[in-house]
Formats: C-alpha cells, sequence, structure tokens
C-alpha cells in the first residue's frame, strides 16, 4: 500500500502546473524533460529555484524504493522537500489567481493527506506497542 501512495506522490508532483512565464504555465514534468532533453540541468540549477529540491526531492523518493533499510527515512525527507514546492506553487497560483495552478495542486495535497495520514497510525501503532 505504502509503495503505491509513493508512486502516486510522485507522479502527481509532475502534474503541478508552475507559472513561470506570464502566457504559459508549464508542468514540472514538462520542465524536467526540457531540462534534461536540452541538457541545461547545470545551468538550470543556479537559475531556476524548483529545479534542485525538485531533484533532490524525486531523487530521494526513487531511492527509497530501492534502498529498504532506510526506506521510512528517504521517503519523509522526499514528501517533505516535494510538499515545500507545492506549498510554493499553491501560494504562487493564489496570489496570482491562476485557476490551472491551483487545481494542479489538489491531487498531490489528496494523496499527500493519505500518506499522513498513513504514517500517523503508524507512529501511533508503534507507540502502544512500545507502551506495552
Amino acid at each position: 500500500m505504502i509503495n503505491l501512495i509513493r508512486v502516486a506522490l510522485f507522479c502527481t508532483f509532475l502534474l503541478c502546473f508552475v507559472d513561470l512565464a506570464p502566457d504559459a504555465p508549464i508542468l514540472l514534468g514538462q520542465l524536467e524533460y526540457r531540462l534534461f532533453s536540452e541538457g541545461k540541468i547545470v545551468g538550470s540549477i543556479l537559475q531556476n529555484p524548483f529545479v534542485f529540491p525538485t531533484l533532490i526531492g524525486q531523487s530521494l523518493f526513487l531511492v527509497s524504493f530501492f534502498y529498504k533499510p532506510h526506506a521510512k527515512l528517504f521517503t519523509r525527507l522526499g514528501f517533505l522537500i516535494l510538499s515545500l514546492i507545492i506549498c510554493v506553487v499553491l501560494v504562487d497560483g493564489l496570489l496570482k489567481p491562476n485557476i490551472f495552478v491551483l487545481a494542479s495542486t489538489i491531487p498531490y495535497l489528496g494523496i499527500g493527506s493519505i500518506y499522513l495520514k498513513h504514517e500517523i497510525q503508524r507512529f501511533m501503532r508503534e507507540k502502544v506497542s512500545e507502551s506495552k
């Protein structure tokens, strides 16, 4: 179940709009595709504030799939970083009233709330088992 939630968080993050240009918002997935296909990843890390944290957060999610001993830690760190980026995107969508930007964050926020509920339940179960 948690693996499905992690995959859904990863995918819904890529579907969020970022309003970089006033004429056309762009999906985060499209932004990454352009950076890698044009080979401008090194220069873009310094110019665009979304690139470096996005790559770190997504890398942590990917590492959590393959490195099982610390999967919980990597997933939580990746979720935290990507959620901070989504919060910035959400605030940007509220300040510049852009319905597409606001609507694109809803899937991530929904699945993120499911992930948080799962983590809180897991934490409560561990606390109860420790107290016994």
